[in-house]
């Protein structure tokens, strides 16, 4: 990692909340193109816990995409808490 860009940050971290729906959607990307970065959600009451669902969208690069050519180059990993 290179020390010289201390204050930059790695993750990027945004949500929404659709009251009507009763639905919180928490957004984070990683902006890193070397680095994995581990990510924990914290919420003040555990009530989501039975009904949240996590997408996790991973490629080989921040440029990824899927073509014809490389169909499955990104692809999405639904799990739960």
């Amino acid at each position: 990692m290179n020390h010289a860009y201390t204050g930059i940050r790695t993750l990027d971290v945004a949500a929404t909340l659709d009251e009507s729906r009763k639905q919180l959607v928490i957004y984070v990307v990683n902006r890193s193109q070397k680095e994995a970065m581990e990510t924990t959600i914290s919420l003040a009451t555990d009530s989501l816990r039975e009904t949240a669902r996590v997408s996790v969208i991973n490629g080989p690069d921040t440029n990824a995409e899927n073509t014809e050519e490389k169909a499955e180059s990104v692809g999405v990993r639904e799990t739960c808490c």
